[in-house]
């Protein structure tokens, strides 16, 4: 949102900021319960991806750019290349393979498709506030099929933040209807 108001100026509705914030809140009762774990570094790097991120969905709304799958796939092979001398891919069992394959081939560049397709036509701090609802649903998954088990201010905080898109998703619709009639 503020990247949206500053680099295009486009105004954002209160509600947008209200959602903005509440979502907010619950990131951060999230990164709090990581404080003295030892993973600073890795929640620093986290907040600079999401700042990223929403430079990268006000950059795609001005964009004149009609299919972004060619930069897509130019990102993945420049993200394998860079990445592949700290792998091992001996490590990889038969089953881990298939896992990435489907990871890898089906749902992640469908995903970042739609995601990438999205700021032309919602507000880029919509397609954010969305993707933030990965925040919760990360965990929740890890959780669901791999039994490990979240901690408490993460699912806290998950409510909060689904509670807030959920809340300003079904306020748009209803500001969106009452437009149109």
């Amino acid at each position: 949102a503020v990247f949206s108001r500053v680099f295009l100026g486009e105004r954002q509705h209160r509600a947008t900021w209200i959602a903005v914030s509440a979502v907010m809140v619950g990131v951060a009762v999230i990164f709090m319960g990581s404080l003295g774990t030892g993973h600073l570094l890795g929640d620093m790097m986290a907040l600079i991806s999401a700042c990223a991120l929403g430079g990268n969905f006000t950059a795609l709304r001005r964009s004149t750019l009609k299919n972004p799958l060619p930069t897509l796939i130019i990102a993945g092979f420049l993200a394998s290349s860079l990445m592949l001398p700290l792998a091992t891919p001996t490590a990889i069992t038969s089953s881990d393979l298939m896992y990435l394959l489907i990871g890898g081939v089906i749902v992640q560049p469908l995903a970042f498709f739609l995601i990438l397709s999205a700021p032309k036509y919602i507000p880029s701090p919509d397609v954010a506030l969305v993707m933030l609802m990965e925040t919760f649903s990360g965990p929740l998954l890890v959780w669901l099929f791999l039994g490990e088990r979240p901690m408490v201010q993460v699912i806290v905080a998950g409510f909060v933040i689904v509670a807030a898109v959920a809340t300003h998703a079904t306020l748009a619709l209803r500001r969106s209807r009452l437009a149109h009639t």
